[in-house]
């Protein structure tokens, strides 16, 4: 059996064997993950945990036509042939199955375009291509770390930081004294990372986050440009997240924010507690309560109420989408992925909308082939680039 212990709940819901067993449960995979508890009792609780969490996140059953089925079982076989003609070290049936799982997980309802003419595109395509890989990093006054994606960090006492990668391996870094740690997560990576007052921040991809060794002030204070979903630690210190555009304000709550400098808004979602959101000046401020969205777009702020889920289920590894454009839904996975896409112009996708779930698997094969079978397009990927078109 394979060793690999999980650290989180989170850990789990990333893996393919797992999710196939809460799909399946066939006797292969039950006797699977009895074993692994007969090897690892300690983890019984935590994948319980994992468990009942995918029975929440876990979709409504929906039953496939034949067409359907059987166009989804061509499209994966033929990727399977396509990965054994290229002669790919490692073709492991988990990959390979997490291709139908991916389709399966998927519950997409894509509404009529918005005109309902009959126009004919003669060139209705988008390009993906894979941008260089690059390495999450802190750095720490002169000094530059390199981390692997998934990372944990937690800051220690006398200015150190413990981190914990994905095979569970530890070590300790030296931080800076007088200045804010940067932390970089690029695209097509993720990080987590425990502060100095236990308040608790998963990093999404494209992200990066500025903070002290230890919070001496009055005030707890943070920098961010990307998106990041706080615990933040309870404390008679106020804590403050600057982001390019506004200042977020708590003394102990659960939210998430997205400030990407390519968006042309930034959005702040409460899930517990209440926040205070700033934006250019005294006069534009906003109180949130649980379910409040705050959309601030040129210094003006716009609070609703909503469903927090979509917002914050990156953090559990999958995306929700309702009625969201191709454009959008493509720009999310370009992210997760660190993939660009581009499309002609006269590509009429976009006049599609998604509404449903997707899990975000290590392999982006999966997810393109999801995403193809349920929007009725072709693709295919000739080593960093994916061609995304109008089926014929």
């Amino acid at each position: 059996m394979e060793e690999k212990l999980y650290s989180s709940v989170v850990d789990f819901l990333n893996d393919d064997r797992f999710i196939a067993w809460r799909l399946y449960k066939t006797k292969e995979l039950n006797d699977y993950w009895a074993n692994y508890l007969a090897v690892n009792p300690h983890q019984s609780d935590l994948l319980q945990k994992a468990s009942r969490r995918f029975e929440k996140v876990q979709l409504n059953k929906i039953q496939l036509d034949s067409v359907v089925k059987e166009e989804l079982f061509d499209n994966i076989w033929t990727l399977i042939y396509a990965q054994q003609q290229r002669k790919r070290k490692q073709i492991l049936y988990w990959t390979l199955v997490a291709a139908s799982l991916a389709i399966i997980l998927i519950s997409v309802t894509f509404l009529k375009p918005y005109n309902n003419s009959r126009h004919q595109f003669p060139q209705e395509e988008i390009i993906g291509m894979s941008l260089p890989s690059e390495n999450v990093q802190i750095i720490a006054g002169n000094n530059i770390v390199d981390l692997e994606s998934n990372s944990a960090i937690e800051i220690l006492d006398k200015g150190h930081a413990s981190i914990i990668d994905e095979e569970n391996q530890e070590k300790s870094i030296s931080l800076a004294q007088n200045t804010l740690n940067k932390l970089i997560v690029p695209y097509g990576k993720r990080s987590f990372i425990t502060l100095s007052d236990g308040t608790k921040v998963w990093i999404n991809s494209g992200t990066e986050l500025d903070f002290p060794t230890n919070f001496t002030k009055n005030t707890r204070e943070i920098k961010v440009k990307g998106e990041i979903y706080l615990e933040v630690a309870k404390s008679d210190k106020q804590f403050l997240v600057h982001t390019p555009q506004s200042i977020v304000s708590v003394l102990g709550t659960t939210f998430n924010i997205s400030a990407y400098e390519d968006d042309p808004t930034e959005s702040i979602v409460l899930v517990e507690g209440k926040v205070q959101v700033k934006a250019g000046g005294d006069q534009n401020i906003a109180v949130l309560s649980p379910n409040d969205l705050a959309i601030i777009s040129a210094h003006e702020i716009t609070k609703s109420r909503v469903d927090v889920s979509p917002y914050i289920s990156w953090r559990d590894g999958f995306l929700q989408f309702e009625k969201t454009s191709m454009e959008d839904v493509l720009h999310k996975i370009g992210r997760y992925y660190n993939i660009s896409f581009e499309k002609n112009s006269n590509v009429a996708l976009n006049a599609k909308t998604v509404s449903g779930k997707l899990f975000l698997f290590n392999n982006i094969d999966s997810v393109m082939t999801a995403v193809s079978v349920m929007s009725s397009t072709e693709y295919k990927r000739e080593d960093n680039t994916i061609l995304i078109q109008k089926k014929q």
